[in-house]
């Protein structure tokens, strides 16, 4: 009971802060509107300044807030990097994704080309600039093109061999994860993870 009491304590006092009353610059707002006579002489400009001066001058600033705005570097929100999957298995043992019912229906009766290109599959049709690259990096670093190359981007788009389509280089690469076979479990299948 005594945590419950806690936590309820935390939330009322963070709505409390996010929703309070900043009476002073309502005082001093007030105070501008009414002695707008006396000290503008009516100039629209000067009192729309006077108005904005005192906002930002009366208004009193957490130290976290004020810390927060010194330091311009800081962000509300973070997003984790993106994570890529990337089968080990042996290429018997692999699974692939099926292609969309309308380019299935378009193929012939006998074709068994039902599964969409893998990223092992661009990786060996990789362009001959590349072949130095492990597979880890190339998937860590090259994703699949899906709009069009643009002026901006085009530095960053590779064509793959054998008319294999285009990949575009990401911004920062994705971290790359995959199955560890155990020596024990499965011998003679855990050097190829």
């Amino acid at each position: 009971k005594q945590w419950y009491q806690r936590r309820v304590a935390v939330v009322n006092y963070i709505i409390s802060y996010a929703t309070k009353k900043e009476k002073e610059v309502c005082d001093a707002l007030k105070d501008i509107i009414r002695n707008i006579d006396q000290t503008c002489n009516k100039n629209s400009k000067e009192v729309l300044r006077n108005l904005g001066n005192t906002f930002l001058n009366a208004r009193s600033v957490s130290i976290q807030e004020a810390i927060f705005r010194c330091l311009p570097h800081l962000s509300l929100s973070h997003f984790k990097p993106s994570v890529l999957f990337i089968s080990s298995d042996m290429p018997k043992d692999r699974h692939g994704i099926v292609k969309p019912r309308a380019s299935l229906q378009d193929l012939p009766d006998d074709s068994e080309d039902v599964f969409q290109t893998s990223l092992d599959e661009r990786y060996v049709q990789r362009p001959d600039h590349l072949n130095d690259m492990c597979y880890a990096e190339f998937a860590s670093l090259y994703v699949r093109l899906y709009r069009k190359v643009t002026p901006k981007n085009e530095h960053k788009v590779i064509t793959l061999n054998n008319n294999m389509g285009q990949m575009i280089r990401r911004d920062s690469p994705q971290i790359v994860r995959s199955h560890k076979k155990s020596r024990t479990k499965e011998p003679g299948r855990n050097g190829h993870s």
